[in-house]
């Protein structure tokens, strides 16, 4: 009971986060404003601390801001901020990394390799829920033609 509790009030801080970031800073919520780099930049410091409990949610912040960004504020830059992420040990930090890099689109080309590296790690895991979904939906938002890439490793093919 405790332990659902915590989680839900941790839920609740970080939608809190994210309301703030987009009413606080902007004073709408339209996908039209350009990214508050302060925000951004104090969740990417967060996420790197790994004793974070709050880390997952962190992410999943970090990803709904991106996805309320204006395409035309120079957001190409931000996928070098977020593709480390992408080795992290938690799955569900990488997942929500691989949706904010969706959400950039073709801006986040750059995050292709690294994205590919990542959903190689996972060919041979077989789990239900994983981060793999999230990076095959990425890399088709990012570069629908990722198949034909040269440097798509063997066991990504045969898997996704």
């Amino acid at each position: 009971m405790l332990t659902m509790l915590v989680l839900s009030f941790r839920r609740v801080v970080a939608a809190f986060m994210v309301l703030t970031i987009v009413v606080g800073v902007t004073g709408c919520s339209c996908n039209c404003d350009p990214i508050d780099r302060g925000a951004f930049d104090s969740s990417v410091e967060r996420l790197k601390d790994e004793t974070r409990a709050d880390r997952v949610e962190t992410a999943e912040a970090i990803a709904v801001e991106v996805r309320r960004l204006n395409r035309n504020e120079g957001t190409a830059g931000l996928a070098r901020e977020l593709w480390p992420f992408l080795r992290d040990d938690n799955d569900a930090v990488r997942y929500w990394i691989a949706h904010a890099l969706s959400e950039l689109g073709p801006d986040a080309s750059e995050a292709v390799p690294h994205l590919l590296t990542a959903l190689a790690d996972r060919a041979e895991v077989y789990v239900s829920k994983d981060s793999s979904a999230g990076i095959v939906i990425a890399l088709d938002r990012i570069e629908p033609a990722w198949r034909g890439r040269d440097d798509v490793p063997e066991a990504v093919l045969k898997r996704w």
